[in-house]
């Protein structure tokens, strides 16, 4: 059985986790190096005052704000496991680019994209379908240890594309994050590098079905 409103909501709620990332991201690139040509329109715009970074903050806000019905629906429904998955979201995603000690930083960026866009994704996705399933029936909600491991499993292709993803762009903008301090794979290896971290994400993804 599956419970298509929790996988609505759960996209949701992580769509606007995620827009809100990328938001940060964004500001985090203008503020700090303001005069960085990595994204030329963007630094255009923020110099003849087209968008500010007030703008952008107010965007971040905005997403944030609009998770707020998702989690209390998810907490009502989940309890505090369904929260922790979504707080662990949003540290993941602003911790990308934001703070004193941002992960780009620590060249772990790709390990947490991994975690989070297939094991955390798949695994908390499933959670919040049977915990909706439970709730409906009024039943106890099951801990998130008693999830099977097949639910954590079943991400792992997704989550090595996912990273396959982030490795592309990296490979393109790895001077510009060199000169940010960021470790990235595509900065630590070069070209060369990540072709080869490419083509074994892309052989895991598809024979880790087979194996699964």
């Amino acid at each position: 059985m599956c419970a298509p409103m929790a996988i609505a909501l759960a996209f949701l709620g992580s769509w606007l986790i995620h827009l809100a990332g990328l938001f940060t991201d964004t500001h985090e690139l203008l503020r700090r190096y303001p005069q960085a040509v990595e994204h030329p329109d963007l630094t255009s715009a923020l110099q003849d005052g087209t968008l500010t970074l007030g703008q952008i903050k107010l965007a971040i806000a905005a997403c944030l704000l609009l998770t707020g019905p998702v989690a209390v629906c998810f907490l009502v429904v989940g309890g505090v496991p369904t929260l922790v998955i979504g707080v662990v979201g949003v540290a993941a995603s602003f911790g990308y680019s934001a703070g004193p000690h941002p992960y780009t930083r620590l060249g772990i960026a790709e390990p947490i994209f991994f975690a989070m866009f297939g094991i955390v994704a798949v695994a908390g996705t499933y959670y919040a379908q049977i915990a909706w399933l439970a709730a409906a029936a009024s039943q106890p909600v099951p801990s998130l240890a008693a999830l099977p491991t097949a639910a954590f499993l079943v991400g792992l292709p997704v989550g090595v594309l996912v990273t396959n993803i982030l490795l592309i762009d990296d490979l393109e903008d790895r001077r510009f994050d060199a000169s940010k301090g960021w470790r990235t794979l595509a900065v630590r290896f070069g070209p060369a590098g990540s072709r080869l971290f490419y083509c074994f994400f892309s052989l895991l993804a598809y024979l880790a079905p087979l194996v699964l």
